[in-house]
C-alpha cells in the first residue's frame, strides 16, 4: 500500500481537565495569539516560514468544550456569529455551536464555504499547562499540511523493513543522533553547532548504509512531511513571536519529550522520532544559511539529509573517525545496555498481548484495504512486533482514500494486528450489525449463511470501537475463522 502523509497527528498532547477560570484563560489567550498570528500573514505573508505558504487562504474555527467557536476568514453572514475584532484582525464568535464539530477537518462544509476546524481543548487536542502553545503549533502543523498534499513532489513511499528497528546497534545509533541534534539545538557557540551537526551527520551516513532502500525513502519521507510540518508551526511563532519570550529550539526540544520521554523504541523509531529530526533537520539547514533548501524539498523532492550532507561536506576519513570516537564513548555502551535490556522486555509483553487479543471474544475481522494513496494517523497506547505484523493496543486512529470514498475509524479498540500491505485484523462482537447495500445483517448471520461470498457496493458498520463507511464495491469472503472484507 501507498502511503502519502499522516494526516492526522492526534498523538503530540495529552489529555486533562481544565477548571473553569484556567479555561477562560487558555481560551482567550489561544484566540489572541492565532489573531496575531493571522495578521502577521495577512501583512507579511508567509514566504518567510515557507514559500506560498498562507494560514489565511481558508476560513478556520476553532472550538472549544464549553460550545464556543471562534471563525477567521468566515464569510457566511448569519445573526449567530457576533463580531469581534481581536488585535486589529476579524473573528466571528459563536457562543454555542448548533451542532457537534469535528476534533480535526481540513474541509468542514459550512453553507456554501469549506472551513478548517479544529478543537483546542478536546481529546489528544488537550491544552497542556507547561507548553500552552501545543494545540496551536498542531494546529499549524496539520495546516502545513495543506500546502505539502498541493505543492510538494508527490513520491511512492512503502512501509519500511521492520528487521532495521529490530536491530540493536541500529536503534542505539538512532539515539545517538538524537543526542547530536539535542546539542546542536542547545549550544550556542557556532563552531559547537557545527560539531554537533557533523557528528550527527557522520553516524546518519553509516547507519543508513545499514539500511535497506524502502527504509531509507520512508525515514526521508516522514521526515520531510511530518518534520517540516513541525518546523513550519515552530517557525510560525519564531518569525511573528506573538508571544513573549518564545524560544524555536526550547520549542523543539518540548515536542520531542512529550512524544518519547524515554530512549528510542521500536514505535518510536518507525514514526515518532521523524517529526523531531526533520524539524531539526529544516532548523539547521536556515542555520548553514543554505539557500533555496525549500525548493529542492518541493519541487524535486531532495531529501533532508542530501541537503545537510551538501551543506557540511566531509571526506569518509572525517566521517569514519568521527564515527568511531563516538562509539567508543562510554555514553554509546550505556545507552546500547538500555536498549537491549528495553527490547527484551518488549518481546516478553508482545508475546503476552498477543495471547491475549487470540483469547479475546469476537468475530475475527480481516479488512482489507482499497487501491489507490490512503492517509491517516492516531494513536495507540502501544505498539509490539509480531512477525511482520504490528499488534497495537488501544488504538484510536483513522485511515481514509485520497477521495474519501473509504474510511475506518477505530475508538480505543482494543487490539489491532497490522500487516505491512495495511490489512487489519481486529475482532468485533457477533452481534454487530453491517449494513450491506442497504441492508442489515449481523456478524453471526453472515456466518451462518450458506454464501461464503457476497458482492457490494458498498458497506459500513458502526461499533463502539470500529466506524467503518466504504463506498466502494467489493466482497466479503466468509472463513473458517475469520470475516475477510474485500474492497477494489
Amino acid at each position: 500500500m501507498f502511503i502519502l502523509f499522516n494526516l492526522m497527528l492526534f498523538s503530540l498532547f495529552s489529555f486533562f481537565s481544565l477548571n473553569a477560570s484556567e479555561q477562560d484563560d487558555f481560551e482567550k489567550d489561544a484566540i489572541e495569539t492565532m489573531a496575531l498570528t493571522f495578521q502577521g500573514f495577512a501583512r507579511e505573508g508567509g514566504d518567510s516560514i515557507w514559500p506560498n505558504f498562507d494560514l489565511t487562504d481558508c476560513p478556520v474555527i476553532f472550538h472549544f468544550r464549553n460550545g464556543h467557536a471562534y471563525a477567521y476568514g468566515l464569510k457566511l453572514p448569519s445573526s449567530r456569529w457576533e463580531k469581534l475584532v481581536s488585535h486589529h484582525y476579524p473573528i466571528s464568535f459563536c457562543p454555542q455551536f448548533p451542532v457537534s464539530l469535528p476534533l480535526l477537518q481540513p474541509a468542514y462544509p459550512i453553507g456554501r464555504e469549506r472551513a478548517f476546524v479544529m478543537s483546542l481543548d478536546q481529546g489528544n487536542l488537550g491544552q497542556d499547562k507547561n507548553a500552552p502553545l501545543l494545540p496551536l503549533l498542531t494546529f499549524i502543523h496539520e495546516r502545513f499540511h495543506i500546502t505539502q498534499f498541493s505543492s510538494f513532489a508527490k513520491e511512492k513511499v512503502i512501509e519500511p523493513e521492520i528487521a532495521d528497528y529490530q536491530n540493536v546497534d541500529l536503534l542505539t545509533w538512532m539515539e545517538m543522533e538524537h543526542k547530536c541534534l539535542i546539542s546542536f539545538l542547545q549550544t550556542e557557540e557556532m563552531e559547537s553547532r557545527l560539531e554537533a551537526l557533523k557528528d550527527y551527520l557522520a553516524i546518519s551516513h553509516l547507519r543508513r548504509r545499514s539500511l535497506h532502500s524502502n527504509t531509507i525513502k520512508w525515514e526521508d519521507h516522514q521526515q520531510k512531511m511530518e518534520g517540516l510540518a513541525d518546523y513550519a508551526s515552530v517557525k510560525t511563532f519564531q518569525v511573528f513571536c506573538p508571544t513573549r519570550n518564545f524560544n524555536g529550539e526550547a520549542c523543539l526540544l518540548t515536542m520531542r519529550q512529550k512524544k518519547n520521554k524515554g530512549i528510542v523504541h521500536m514505535q518510536d523509531a518507525l514514526k515518532g522520532r521523524h517529526y523531531f529530526v526533520g524539524a531539526v533537520m529544516g532548523w539547521a539547514l536556515d542555520f548553514c544559511q543554505v539557500k533555496e533548501w525549500k525548493m529542492e524539498v518541493e519541487k524535486e523532492g531532495v531529501s533532508l539529509y542530501t541537503l545537510m550532507e551538501k551543506a557540511l561536506p566531509m571526506s569518509e576519513e572525517e566521517r569514519e573517525k568521527r564515527f568511531l570516537q563516538l562509539q567508543m564513548s562510554m555514553e554509546f555502551n550505556e545507552i546500547r545496555h538500555q536498549i537491549e535490556q528495553k527490547r527484551g522486555k518488549e518481546r516478553d509483553e508482545g508475546k503476552k498481548i498477543m495471547r491475549s487479543f487470540l483469547n479475546q471474544k469476537g468475530i475475527l475481522i480481516h479488512m482489507g484495504t482499497p487501491s489507490g494513496p490512503m492517509s491517516g494517523g492516531g494513536t495507540h497506547q502501544k505498539m509490539y512486533q509480531i512477525d511482520h505484523k504490528k499488534l497495537l493496543t488501544q488504538d484510536k486512529s483513522k485511515a481514509m482514500t485520497e477521495d474519501q470514498l473509504w474510511t475506518l475509524n477505530f475508538h480505543a479498540i482494543p487490539f489491532v494486528l497490522e500487516e505491512q500491505n495495511g490489512d487489519r485484523f481486529f475482532k468485533l462482537d457477533s452481534q454487530t450489525i453491517l449494513l450491506v447495500d442497504g441492508r442489515e445483517i449481523s456478524l453471526e448471520n453472515i456466518f451462518a449463511e450458506e454464501r461464503k461470498e457476497h458482492l457490494f457496493q458498498s458497506l459500513s458498520l458502526k461499533h463502539p470501537y470500529c466506524e467503518l463507511d466504504a463506498r466502494r464495491g467489493g466482497k466479503i469472503v466468509v472463513e473458517e475463522k475469520e470475516i475477510h472484507f474485500k474492497f477494489h
